[in-house]
């Protein structure tokens, strides 16, 4: 598929842009300076294989540890024509947790993470508890989605370990000649993950209320 249709796939469903997911050099600017620095681009080798989004970037960066407290932008779960601007944060940093039985690869990645809600402009009220609920399981549900589309990209489509999992699976064979022998690229593609990811939002803080007040707010 290509990015114009990814982006056609996305606005059929009603959903505004996120846009931190989209490409380097397609970001609507002004200005002289012809440089992004935004996203990531992925090598198998030598051979570039394909470029992931600031989005895309700051998924992997929280399937590898490596996720440093940023903003993201989420769809409204009440609201879908609107985007939610939340500070993230990560509470672990070694999601990877992995076991072999003979040649076939297990993966877990457990990704507690927690959140501040600092951007709205929908009218429902997410201070109140019970939508404070439908927002993190909401946010859940697309950070495991997004996790989900990265890893079916990275490690099914181009066979590429973006997350390390070489770096942990070396340790299970006991020895150099071994691990050679096993010939890890050429089983990336056989590796299963399941996904745990966890997301609260912080009980304190600057939460921002409904952009509207009165008859139009909603519960």
């Amino acid at each position: 598929m290509s990015r114009n249709e990814e982006e056609s796939s996305s606005d059929s469903k009603g959903e505004p842009p996120i846009t931190s997911n989209t490409y380097a050099g397609d970001l609507p600017r002004k200005g002289e300076t012809p440089i992004d620095f935004f996203g990531s681009a992925v090598y198998k080798g030598q051979k570039l294989v394909g470029y992931l989004t600031a989005l895309e970037t700051k998924t992997l960066n929280i399937l590898r540890g490596e996720f440093e407290e940023t903003v993201m932008e989420f769809h409204d779960p009440v609201d879908p024509k609107y985007n939610l601007t939340i500070s993230m944060d990560a509470l672990k940093k070694n999601p990877l947790t992995l076991t072999r039985t003979d040649d076939q690869i297990d993966i877990s990645l457990s990704t507690p993470m927690v959140g501040e809600l600092i951007g709205s402009m929908s009218k429902v009220d997410y201070t109140l508890p019970e939508n404070i609920k439908l927002l993190e399981n909401s946010i859940q549900e697309q950070l495991a989605s997004m996790a989900s589309d990265l890893l079916d990209k990275t490690l099914y489509k181009w066979n590429v370990d973006c997350i390390h999992i070489g770096n942990r699976l070396r340790a299970t064979f006991p020895t150099l000649q071994e691990w050679y022998a096993y010939k890890w690229r050429e089983h990336i593609k056989e590796t299963k993950y399941h996904l745990n990811i966890r997301f609260h939002m912080k009980r304190h803080g600057d939460q921002v209320g409904p952009a509207v007040e009165g008859d139009e707010m909603k519960k």
